[in-house]
């Protein structure tokens, strides 16, 4: 059995004018808030997610991320001047 796989939209361009459904014409304004709209809430369906890693960093993780930075740094500078 063969089955209709063209689109609404293909389906009415092969219709001839007097066929085709009067498609409701909508104000400029109207349409770029519309687009507008869309695209505000795509960025925010879309955009990245907060990492729930940041919210179990406490001080003394802070502290312990700086003081091996600082000895990574001496290392480096012991071994470039050593």
């Amino acid at each position: 059995m063969p089955t209709n796989t063209k689109s609404p939209a293909e389906s009415d361009k092969e219709k001839g004018p007097e066929e085709r459904e009067e498609q409701p014409q909508v104000p400029e304004e109207v349409a770029a808030r519309v687009m507008q709209m869309g695209l505000m809430m795509q960025r925010t369906m879309t955009g990245p997610l907060p990492p729930q890693l940041a919210d179990k960093i406490t001080g003394e993780h802070i502290s312990r991320i700086i003081d091996t930075s600082e000895n990574d740094s001496q290392r480096a500078f012991n071994f470039l001047t050593g």
